[in-house]
């Protein structure tokens, strides 16, 4: 197997493959809900987590987030899709399904 140029390589018999990343997939779609699909795949990989509560950040309730770091006591660092960090306890976090 031989290393080309880019992001594509040969093998033997000089079929050439790439290694699309999704962003690219989406690019490359036609179709509108293949397009919406990889979208939301992305989306979700980005924001694995959701805010649950409703006591502390109320207008936040739902709302998609990730963590940057995570802390002593069960203590994160967390942004919103929207760039908004806040320090919290990760209890207040839920995983989004696909």
């Amino acid at each position: 197997m031989n290393r080309a140029a880019g992001n594509s390589f040969k093998r033997s018999k000089g079929i050439r493959f790439q290694f699309l990343t999704v962003k690219t997939l989406v690019r490359k779609a036609k179709n509108f809900s293949i397009c919406r699909l990889l979208n939301r795949r992305l989306f979700l990989h980005r924001f694995p987590y959701y805010w649950r509560v409703k006591t502390r950040l109320p207008e936040r309730y739902r709302q998609p987030c990730r963590v940057l770091v995570r802390g002593g006591m069960n203590s994160a660092l967390v942004q919103f899709t929207d760039g908004f960090k806040v320090v919290t306890s990760r209890n207040y976090l839920r995983k989004r399904k696909p």
